[in-house]
């Protein structure tokens, strides 16, 4: 049986980031793991200051602390496309370009200046000034071996917001979870277990 294959993505306001954050990417791995999966990267995409939270950092701020965060995992990466944008992008949006740009992977031209091998076509070598910063040289490695889900990461207070009446649009919400998945961390006081069993569009879809 084939290894399903998952990059996890965080969304959020990240004002400021902690090391929880990065905590919660390490939990889901390994509970990931244990299931199957295999995790291929973690991405951190902090919001547009459009977003009109009151009291949100300035994006070049909020990414050069998640940048210190990160430090040098091999594996977790921060994204600026949210940031770079002209507006502020629905989470739906930022799942479906950070899987576009996992999509096109295979079809990219990666460089070959290894030696041939005898008989045989030359070895790729995958740059990674050739991919956006967020895709870690296993995440694109991945990529070229075969399809990677992009699936969002986040706690329990987030997902509970999913039914919450005017925050998402419930077609959003059904494509999210059909179509990407969503991996969910406990928090006190916030059982993910309730929504799951209690509404019948999340109990529809699997979610880990």
């Amino acid at each position: 049986m084939t290894t399903a294959k998952v990059l996890l993505l965080a969304c959020g306001s990240f004002n400021p980031p902690t090391l929880m954050h990065f905590r919660m990417f390490e939990v889901a791995r390994d509970t990931l793991r244990r299931q199957g999966y295999q995790v291929v990267g973690g991405v951190v995409s902090p919001v547009h200051d459009g977003y009109g939270k009151e009291g949100l950092a300035k994006s070049e701020d909020r990414l050069e602390m998640l940048r210190l965060c990160a430090g040098d995992s091999d594996w977790i990466r921060v994204s600026d496309w949210e940031c770079q944008q002209q507006e502020w992008q629905l989470t739906l949006k930022v799942l479906q370009h950070h899987q576009n740009c996992l999509n096109a992977i295979p079809s990219c031209n990666i460089n070959s200046n290894a030696s041939p091998v005898k008989n045989g076509p030359k070895k790729q070598r995958i740059a990674d000034s050739e991919f956006p910063q967020w895709l870690s040289t296993t995440a694109v490695t991945a990529a070229l071996e075969g399809e990677v889900k992009v699936k969002l990461l986040c706690g329990a207070d987030m997902f509970h917001t999913f039914i919450k009446p005017g925050l998402w649009r419930q077609e959003h919400v059904e494509e999210i979870l059909g179509h990407f998945g969503v991996v969910v961390l406990h928090r006190d006081g916030c059982d993910p277990n309730d929504l799951i069993y209690e509404n019948d569009l999340i109990n529809k879809y699997q979610v880990i």
